[in-house]
C-alpha cells in the first residue's frame, strides 16, 4: 500500500470540496451584510449547486485525481503480495 498516494488523493478531495464551500460561505456573507435586505439561512443554502460552470469542472477534476491516486494506493497493496 502506498500510504503517500493515498493521503494526497485525500488531501486533493478535500480541497475539492473546501474551496467551492468557502466560495459559497464568502457569497453568503457579502449577501447578509448588504444593507435592507434578509436573506434566511434555506434562502441561501438552497442555491448552493448552482455554481459556475468552471468550478464545476474544477470539482470533477479534482474528484477523479484524487479517485485515481487512491485507488492506485490501495491496488499497490495487492500487486506485492
Amino acid at each position: 500500500m502506498k500510504v503517500k498516494r493515498i493521503l494526497i488523493g485525500t488531501i486533493i478531495w478535500t480541497l475539492g470540496v473546501l474551496l467551492p464551500v468557502l466560495q459559497h460561505i464568502m457569497l453568503i456573507k457579502a449577501a447578509a451584510t448588504e444593507e435592507g435586505y434578509s436573506y434566511s439561512y434555506s434562502n441561501m443554502v438552497k442555491y448552493f449547486f448552482d455554481l459556475p460552470w468552471l468550478i464545476w469542472v474544477y470539482l470533477i477534476a479534482m474528484w477523479l485525481v484524487g479517485t485515481i491516486l487512491v485507488i492506485t494506493g490501495l491496488i499497490a497493496k495487492s500487486s506485492q503480495q
